[in-house]
């Protein structure tokens, strides 16, 4: 089973969703967070409605000429604080695909297994 994900870059309170975890799920135009009770868990679930839960998937992400960014000051903050996540890094997550409810897919990211992501820096 592959591996798939999700990136939180703090500084910006960005969420960077990796392609694949999307098309793993069925690439939906859609998508939702869910984090579980313990907050050890986050998932990303296809969602068919557009309300203030739902975060839209633009068809760009999937012809590969663009990323799936997500701004969100509550999410990175929620986490950063929960894990005292350095607030001038980077984190990324790995997740796995599960089956969710009648078959439905979704990427399940264990938070507690971030690593940080080193930036390459040119030297002068």
């Amino acid at each position: 089973m592959s591996n798939y994900y999700i990136s939180f870059y703090l500084k910006a309170y960005r969420i960077h969703i990796f392609v694949d975890a999307l098309r793993a799920i069925g690439s939906p135009k859609r998508i939702c967070f869910l984090i579980d009770n313990g907050m050890k868990h986050l998932a990303v679930i296809p969602y068919s409605t557009r309300d203030f839960k739902s975060h839209g998937v633009p068809d760009d992400v999937y012809n590969g000429s663009t990323g799936l960014e997500i701004s969100s000051f509550p999410l990175c903050q929620l986490l950063s604080t929960k894990y005292k996540w350095n607030a001038n890094q980077s984190y990324r997550i790995s997740g796995k695909v599960s089956n969710y409810s009648m078959g439905q897919k979704v990427v399940v990211f264990d938070l507690e297994s971030a690593e940080i992501i080193n930036e390459k820096r040119e030297e002068s």
